[in-house]
């Protein structure tokens, strides 16, 4: 993976790593502040979109439309929506050791049934599992939790290999407009479902810190999103899916800097399984394709050293 890639790579896992900073602040509703963050990131996106549709006009392209709009739905706007409702029914340490099974799932996602990866793949979520032990709570009740956690993760990995195969170069800003509108709009049926919709919610979030916040998150989700398309231009839909692991990393890792706290040697452990298992699986010739290839080759060869006997 070349140096630009692996910039975007750190630059992703510290955006999605960061966010941990403002959103326990956020104000409630989650579903409603949802809304709004989107729709300011959706607002952000479109004006950046709209030099790019201008020379579009120009010259004709076909615009991926449709989905856009389901990714909108499958990889932003239901998947926040299952996070927030499983919020409180599992423990904290519970969420990242899920999300860290997405890149096994992107794998399987993408009909690529080699099982090279998936040995590295077990380590890196055991790294993460490492990392958030202290917060892992294995109760029973927790599996309602779980189930909508488990949703959300094959959502988020059926999206990666949707839009890997879907939007285009040249579409990236317009499609994560069109995406982050669906996602907000989404999020408004639901918070009327929920029945967020009313005054006195609205002014749970007509604040300054709280409009602050959601703009900052705002802001990098706008930042992220159509950085993610581009890497996964570059890369494979699992590869990329193993920032997961380096959202926890980088969280850990600034939540022990702000509490002035030592990592213990268990989370020591899990820090170096998970940056030696991403290193090992961006390597060019880690991926399932390139394996197969070469396990074609030595059989091929030995073929061939019978049949000359």
């Amino acid at each position: 993976m070349k140096w630009r890639a692996w910039a975007v790579f750190a630059l992703l896992g510290v955006l999605w790593g960061s966010a941990w900073i403002l959103t326990p602040a956020t104000s409630s509703p989650k579903l409603l502040a949802g809304v709004v963050r989107f729709a300011i990131a959706a607002t952000v996106l479109g004006l950046l979109a709209l030099f790019q549709l201008i020379k579009r006009i120009s010259r004709y392209q076909a615009f991926p439309l449709v989905p856009s709009i389901v990714l909108g739905v499958t990889m932003i706007g239901l998947p926040y929506a299952l996070a927030v409702w499983a919020r409180g029914a599992v423990s904290q340490g519970m969420v990242p050791v899920f999300y860290a099974a997405m890149p096994l799932a992107a794998l399987f996602f993408s009909r690529k049934t080699d099982g090279a990866a998936i040995p590295a793949m077990a380590i890196g979520m055991g790294g993460v599992a490492c990392l958030a032990g202290q917060a892992i709570n294995f109760s029973s009740g927790q599996i309602y939790g779980m189930l909508l956690l488990g949703a959300a993760i094959l959502l988020g990995a059926f999206s990666l290999n949707y839009g890997k195969a879907s939007i285009r170069p040249g579409s990236f800003l317009l499609s994560s407009a069109i995406q982050c509108t669906a996602a907000s709009v989404l999020l408004v049926f639901l918070s009327g479902a929920a029945g967020q919709l009313h005054r006195t919610s609205w002014q749970a979030i007509w604040n300054r810190q709280s409009i602050v916040q959601l703009i900052a998150l705002a802001v990098a989700e706008a930042a992220s999103l159509p950085l993610l398309y581009w890497l996964l231009a570059r890369i494979e839909s699992w590869q990329a899916a193993t920032l997961q692991w380096m959202v926890t990393l980088t969280a850990v890792a600034e939540a022990a800097w702000v509490l002035r706290a030592r990592p213990t040697l268990e989370m020591s452990a899990g820090a170096a399984a998970v940056m030696g298992t991403v290193l090992w699986v961006m390597q060019p010739g880690s991926g399932p394709e390139t394996v197969t290839l070469q396990i074609t080759s030595m059989l091929q060869s030995r073929l061939d050293a019978s049949n000359s006997k």
